[in-house]
């Protein structure tokens, strides 16, 4: 919001240019016009959906399952 750009000076004297305590009424006033007084918090991605994209974003997870892929398919055994 524009509040959260303001150094922290000018965001109190904006919200309460008195300085002194807010009224039962104020708060009551502000919390339907600002909502709850809570930090914003990213949704945590499921543990595998979070697996599965270290996977595919690591080259060398995608060129070891590819050679894996290979040795496999052309039935080359290892002595």
């Amino acid at each position: 919001t524009a509040l959260a750009r303001l150094n922290p000076d000018d965001a109190l004297s904006k919200l309460n240019p008195g300085g002194q305590a807010l009224s039962p009424e104020q708060v009551a006033e502000r919390f339907e016009q600002y909502g709850p007084n809570t930090v914003a918090q990213e949704k945590k991605k499921p543990f595998l959906l979070e697996i599965g994209e270290r996977f595919i974003t690591n080259p060398i997870n995608i060129l070891l399952t590819v050679l894996a892929l290979v040795t496999w398919f052309t039935g080359e055994e290892t002595s």
